[in-house]
């Protein structure tokens, strides 16, 4: 099943994309603050959010990167149940692309594609990938509230008692609320 192996989760991966987002993000601000024109709207923001989804509740620190109409963000969060009450820590990276296609004075609505990967040790690691599709609504300017609702496909992996790993594939949603500050 070809989603099934686009959705396989290794650790490596995940270090590239954040290390890769991060020198994207890096050379973008760069050059946004070099090529500062009216004409060329961009802005780097920073938001805290919750995120609910089916199998925790993750706290998520966000960072999001928008150039005219499209934007890139990433997050790092944790899981709230499986962390804290469960005493298993259950990180989680994101990262996104969205196009705003609705922009009315303080407003904007985008769709998004978001990657989502995370991981949890019982007896055996788990690991969790997710591709969803959904949309991002913003309201505010310089501090502003948002809302993001997606869903897709959900892959899980882990070591069954013969060693040899084990996929289930489901459905997964993500309903997040936040608050963010915009940089420039």
């Amino acid at each position: 099943m070809l989603v099934k192996n686009a959705l396989k989760w290794d650790t490596k991966l995940c270090f590239g994309l954040i290390l890769l987002y991060q020198l994207f993000e890096s050379a973008c601000f760069s050059q946004i603050s070099q090529n500062k024109s009216s004409e060329n709207s961009s802005s780097q923001s920073i938001f805290l959010s919750q995120s609910y989804q089916k199998f925790d509740n993750f706290s998520c620190l966000n960072w999001s990167l928008r150039k005219n109409n499209l934007s890139i963000s990433s997050a790092v969060g944790v899981g709230i149940n499986r962390t804290f009450y469960q005493r298993r820590f259950f990180p989680q990276f994101q990262i996104g692309i969205g196009y705003r296609v609705v922009s009315l004075n303080k407003a904007s609505i985008s769709p998004e594609l978001t990657l989502i990967l995370s991981t949890f040790s019982t007896i055996e690691r788990h690991y969790f990938s997710s591709l969803h599709f959904g949309y991002l609504f913003q309201y505010g300017d310089r501090i502003y509230f948002l809302h993001r609702l997606n869903a897709g496909m959900l892959n899980e992996k882990f070591k069954n008692s013969l060693g040899n790993f084990t996929t289930a594939n489901t459905i997964n949603w993500q309903f997040l609320i936040g608050i963010g500050y915009a940089f420039n």
